[in-house]
């Protein structure tokens, strides 16, 4: 059984220290696109799409008993460590806010993920590009999604690989 009393913030800033390593500005467009300010809003975007995640998922736990919160950090965690780009590693951090089972209200155009980013200046290629990733992931069922994008299937099986 896994340890419960995790530092849900301390495994946020140890997968924050390996996004930090990473370059991929261009792969988060913000509206006004300065580019002395990228890297601090690539990084301020990471930490307001984990805080999105975490207050949305609060209180869930995983059969564990662990926050649920760890599982978007692990999904991304993975992504990282596969090399893949930073619109891939945001849909991992909030591929559940707006989840069929958890929320099937705002499923079916991703609303939370995507006010989240428009309010925070994200360019409308990157909203599209980061929710149509976030559309591609579904865990089982019958009306399972076949992710027909690498940044898709990556997700997918990376969310698949930490269920296990």
């Amino acid at each position: 059984m896994a340890d419960i009393n995790v530092n849900v913030n301390e495994l946020y800033g140890k997968l924050r220290e390996k996004i930090e390593s990473i370059h991929c500005d261009k792969d988060i467009e913000t509206v006004d696109k300065k580019a002395s300010e990228a890297e601090s809003k690539r990084m301020h975007f990471f930490d307001y799409a984990f805080n999105l995640a975490n207050e949305y998922h609060g209180d869930q736990k995983r059969k564990s008993g662990e926050p649920y919160i760890i599982h978007p950090i692990a999904v991304c965690d993975i992504l990282v460590d596969l090399g893949m780009d930073c619109q891939s590693l945001v849909a991992a951090l909030l591929h559940d806010v707006d989840d069929r089972k958890l929320s099937p209200e705002t499923c079916e155009n991703k609303d939370r993920a995507v006010a989240y980013m428009r309010s925070k200046g994200l360019s409308e290629d990157t909203i599209v590009r980061v929710k149509d990733i976030i559309g591609e992931v579904s865990f089982a069922g019958t009306d399972s999604v076949v992710p027909k994008t690498l940044e898709g299937m990556c997700v997918q099986d990376a969310d698949r690989l930490d269920a296990l």
